[in-house]
């Protein structure tokens, strides 16, 4: 417990959407980290390491990390995401230089990077780097850490990069063995990685899930460490509400802190204090869910929508993929058995989803809230169900239905007009 004289320490955790990942507290992913310096110290492969995971999975948390916890033989050099490319390639290319140059300079090493004049590679590859290789040791790497290297596959697809850009990083990292480069990418370019060309190779890979159990208890337990602890069974009932998703996990963390400086004196979080924040918790978190929801295709829409109506309709029920299927039957938006296991596949990779032995759940307490009071499907064509539609359009069907059986029993009951005849073709035949 604090002394009462001294002030509580500043709340560590960062909650909303525009705070600085980097600066969040951090535990867990000894795979992404152990990854990273595996390939960084690969002696005969470039030294590539590409992070894939959706929003809000800790890829700028782990980039700030890494940058963090390098040691010596490493220098590492963080290309923020969010703001837009330079204009062309030779500007980029400056640019990742100039930020090498001040992260060679806050360790002492001065290397100029002038603005190229003419072609941006040629001075990449055959005068800057060398620079750089002459003021470090010949163990000591520099890294480029490149934040929403989204950004560059959309650049080369519209132009602004020449097409062969991912090559030449290729190229680049074969000619100087003391270069390294991570890539931090969204799984909604997953599906461009080849046009990543021969940096998208598996062994480069490494998929950012969301955290563990015991990587939760580490996020809501280290930076209170000496203030206060959070009990198992509180930690289990934060990792039940989010699923293990990082930045709601930060969201808790932030209200059970401003809880406890409430009362200062309290030294256990229990699963009763969790519920009081998590209200909070839920309404803060409204923008992510629908930013997740928007990223969802149609089907996936769909799958989601039936099953968070089938566990309002029986919480502690066991779904399985052909109880999905039978809800869209009954409410016209059928899906095919193939369709429906296709798209729980999908959900599970992106981590909506969890199925165990064929029963499927919704991952996190939160998210099943927000899909049972926002899974609507307004927007997605479909025929209108009689059982449901309004009386006067049941009225107006039926007449319509009517007005049209007559018109064809008139057509059908109508005899024609005799017509004129019509003169019947000769037929000459040709005398051999």
């Amino acid at each position: 417990m604090m002394p009462e004289n001294v002030n509580p320490p500043p709340n560590p955790y960062r909650p909303m959407i525009d705070d600085d990942p980097t600066q969040a507290p951090f535990a867990g992913r000894g795979r992404a980290i152990e990854h990273f310096h595996r390939q960084m110290a690969d002696p005969v492969q470039p030294k590539i390491a590409i992070f894939i995971g959706q929003q809000g999975a800790g890829k700028t948390a782990l980039l700030g990390r890494l940058a963090a916890t390098a040691d010596e033989t490493l220098i590492p050099v963080i290309v923020p995401g969010g703001a837009p490319l330079p204009p062309d390639e030779t500007a980029w290319l400056a640019g990742l230089a100039q930020a090498a140059a001040a992260a060679l300079a806050a360790r002492g090493h001065d290397v100029e990077a002038e603005t190229p004049e003419a072609d941006g590679r040629d001075w990449l590859r055959s005068t800057f780097l060398p620079r750089v290789w002459q003021a470090l040791r010949r163990h000591r790497r520099l890294v480029w850490l490149v934040d929403d290297a989204d950004a560059l596959l959309q650049a080369v697809h519209a132009g602004r990069l020449p097409p062969d850009a991912f090559e030449f990083w290729r190229q680049l990292l074969h000619e100087h063995p003391q270069l390294g480069l991570a890539l931090a990418l969204d799984t909604l370019s997953e599906s461009r990685l080849p046009a990543l060309g021969g940096l998208a190779v598996p062994e480069a890979l490494c998929r950012l899930s969301f955290l563990t159990l015991e990587e939760c208890a580490a996020v809501l337990r280290e930076p209170a460490a000496g203030l206060y602890t959070v009990s198992d069974a509180a930690v289990a009932a934060v990792h039940r509400a989010t699923g293990g998703w990082p930045r709601l996990l930060q969201r808790y963390g932030f209200h059970l802190y401003r809880l406890w400086e409430l009362r200062p004196t309290r030294t256990l979080i229990s699963p009763q204090e969790v519920r009081q924040v998590t209200p909070a918790v839920h309404e803060q978190s409204d923008d992510d869910f629908k930013a997740r929801w928007a990223r969802l295709n149609l089907n996936e829409r769909l799958a989601l929508t039936a099953l968070a109506s089938l566990v309002y309709r029986d919480p502690l029920a066991k779904i399985e993929a052909g109880d999905l299927e039978t809800w869209l039957v009954e409410t016209d938006y059928p899906l095919d058995s193939t369709a429906i296991n296709a798209v729980l596949r999908s959900l599970e990779y992106e981590e909506w989803i969890s199925v165990v032995s064929g029963s499927i759940a919704i991952n996190g307490e939160l998210p099943q809230i927000w899909l049972l009071e926002n899974a609507r499907l307004e927007t997605a064509p479909r025929l209108i169900s009689l059982r449901q539609a309004p009386r006067w359009v049941i009225a107006a069907a039926a007449l319509i239905a009517i007005a049209a059986l007559a018109l064809i029993l008139t057509l059908i009951t109508t005899p024609r007009a005799a017509s004129a005849p019509t003169a019947q073709p000769t037929v000459t035949l040709a005398s051999p």
